[in-house]
């Protein structure tokens, strides 16, 4: 008698670990209709000995995660540069360097440019070189000049909302399907400002005057986007189109373009996934437990330099860059942070701190 109380003393047990291992993992399934979000501060201020907070906007206001994989989006890439440079005998193309050239020669340049990869492409033309003398995107760039161009302009051959619906149509047409899972950062160049921010360098990064500066008329008018693929509405910055690390900042979009009078003049597309979602969403830390292991990671660092941070967004990229083709997505702060040193030098960079288990992760 007493071991068949033990018995069902044991199935009661089983049971009732069974109902509650269900409803914890009921309370952890969700998708992006009922997932939960956690809300943000707009700004934050802190003050320690060797760390100074000055957070005027925190991105986004709140937000959520589900777990999540990733896969490198493939394309086609001699079909695509086709579309912008059809086979009519004005261009060479070259299979095995993987380019078409423009026969047209401007300046001892070629007019348009198409180059791919299995993973990305690009299409330049002449008219849009001398940009790069005028628009630097970078923020630990001591001439960083993105903002001038964030005033928003609407330019006589149609608006921003216009130039970004043709863009998304291209990209369809290319087989780059985005459906609601971007965010397109704009900016606008003016012709004006444009000569204002005209810059030339030497080889010591000193600024010089040009022999011969660059010519602008309205025909230079153009709308500038970046593209960012979004997973759980999160900008994805998974990769870094220059050396290094990812940066969470604009010029890391997935997608840039340069649209003006003639439409697309200039585009980058690389780094594209395809997202897979999981069903488990994971806890967000509340930004206050998120700047608490920001101010420790640095009060522990060694040597006597100070940290501002003036900037914090919420992103995500991939756990690790290695061989395997799926990627697992992890949600992480991005902070911008200015050190400056015993001798009052200052080093420009970005801090990621996991926003699950609050880790730095760079």
């Amino acid at each position: 008698m007493k071991r068949n109380i033990i018995v069902v003393l044991m199935i009661l047990c089983f049971l009732l670990t069974g109902c509650q291992s269900g409803k914890e993992k009921e309370q952890k399934t969700a998708n992006v209709e009922t997932a939960q979000r956690t809300s943000f501060p707009e700004s934050y201020q802190y003050t320690g000995e060797r760390v100074v907070m000055n957070i005027e906007t925190i991105e986004p206001g709140e937000a959520y995660f589900i777990n999540g994989t990733a896969m490198s989006f493939k394309l086609d890439g001699k079909s695509i540069g086709r579309m912008f440079m059809p086979e009519d005998g004005t261009n060479v193309l070259d299979e095995e360097r993987r380019w078409i050239l423009s026969e047209e020669m401007v300046d001892d340049a070629h007019n348009e440019i198409f180059m791919w990869g299995d993973i990305s492409f690009s299409y330049t033309t002449y008219q849009t070189n001398k940009l790069a003398d005028s628009i630097r995107e970078t923020k630990d760039g001591w001439d960083y000049n993105l903002p001038v161009y964030k005033e928003k302009k609407e330019f006589s051959f149609g608006t921003a909302e216009e130039a970004l619906e043709e863009i998304i149509i291209f990209l369809e047409k290319a087989g780059i399907q985005l459906g609601e899972n971007y965010k397109a950062d704009i900016f606008y160049l003016d012709y004006e400002t444009l000569r204002e921010q005209e810059r030339y360098y030497d080889a010591f990064g000193n600024v010089v005057e040009a022999e011969q500066p660059h010519e602008w008329s309205e025909a230079d008018n153009a709308y500038l986007f970046y593209i960012h693929q979004t997973y759980c509405e999160l900008e994805d910055y998974h990769h870094n189109r220059t050396a290094g690390s990812g940066v969470a900042e604009d010029f890391n979009s997935q997608i840039t373009v340069i649209y003006n009078a003639e439409g697309i003049v200039n585009i980058h597309v690389g780094h594209l996934s395809t997202y897979t979602m999981g069903s488990t969403q994971e806890e967000l830390l509340d930004f206050e437990t998120i700047a608490d292991k920001v101010s420790e990671y640095f009060d522990y660092m060694l040597g006597d330099s100070t940290y501002e941070i003036d900037s914090a967004q919420l992103v995500c990229k991939f756990e690790e860059q290695d061989s395997n083709e799926i990627q697992k997505i992890i949600p992480v702060w991005s902070f911008h942070v200015t050190e400056t040193m015993e001798d009052g030098s200052e080093w420009h960079y970005e801090k990621w701190f996991h926003a699950v288990t609050g880790e730095c992760i760079n």
